[in-house]
């Protein structure tokens, strides 16, 4: 397999498996060590059941992640934004393919039909673009979890 191919199913892969595991834990788990009754307006997560070790979820630490089970959200959007950059959607992507990639990167700006070889037929983004918003993206959803996901556990 070409290189190139294998680092870009790498980095799928692991945009898949990062939104993955932020959904897991915040938007599986969480809520089954939170008691939400004292919340008003919570009555699609009303737990089922309460226990004297639950988390109050109005005050303290029970707040606060709530705060953070709403900005995962967010932070699996991003993931997923990330992994479309290079497999064309997320999730669920069917850019992998025996032997690499089907997601094809130019060096150059993507410029009309009639410019010659230069254009890029492929995607709105050449390389240097999709990287640099792929880092910026990435680096995003990195902060959250050393500074959030992380410390919580």
């Amino acid at each position: 397999m070409p290189a190139n191919g294998r680092i870009i199913q790498n980095i799928i892969q692991g945009c898949d498996l990062v939104m993955s595991h932020i959904t897991h834990l915040y938007h599986l788990s969480a809520l089954d060590f939170i008691n939400t009754t004292t919340f008003p307006g919570m009555a699609p997560w009303t737990p089922s059941y309460t226990a004297s070790d639950m988390i109050d979820g109005s005050t303290g630490l029970g707040s606060t992640l709530v705060v953070h089970y709403v900005q995962a959200l967010e932070k699996r959007r991003k993931m997923h934004t990330a992994g479309a950059l290079f497999s064309g959607r997320q999730p669920i992507q069917n850019a992998m393919v025996p032997g690499g990639v089907s997601t094809l990167f130019s060096s150059t700006y993507p410029l009309t039909p009639q410019s010659g070889t230069d254009y890029d037929m492929y995607g709105p983004f050449n390389a240097a673009d999709t990287v640099s918003k792929f880092k910026v993206l990435l680096n995003d959803v990195r902060t959250f979890i050393n500074g959030t996901y992380i410390r919580m556990l």
